[in-house]
């Protein structure tokens, strides 16, 4: 079973997006899935997203663009773990989360 999901909402994300993956897969921690929901970007974040090649990244995409509230709740849809969490597409975890989430946890 899958420990963390961690769901970041996307829309013209590019190139916030690629720091923000970089600091989860960056960790020494594997129990996590990261949903991507691209809500219809118009910048280079849709074909940025189609050409990642990185097995804890499920990119998904609303068959329509959605208001911000119903984005969210679609992306959240797709998520699996047992402890859910929301990124901004231009945040990032800090080096040590899995560390520290794991002492609480």
């Amino acid at each position: 079973m899958i420990k963390y999901s961690i769901i970041i909402p996307v829309y013209n994300g590019y190139p916030y997006i690629t720091t923000c993956i970089n600091t989860i897969i960056k960790q020494n921690y594997n129990n996590y899935e990261i949903i991507i929901s691209d809500d219809h970007s118009t910048d280079y974040t849709p074909i940025y997203l189609q050409n990642l090649k990185i097995d804890k990244i499920k990119v998904v995409k609303p068959p329509v663009k959605l208001s911000m509230s119903e984005h969210w709740e679609f992306a959240l849809s797709h998520a699996k773990g047992k402890w859910l969490m929301f990124l901004g597409q231009d945040d990032g975890l800090q080096t040590n989360f899995f560390e520290l989430a794991e002492k609480c946890t």
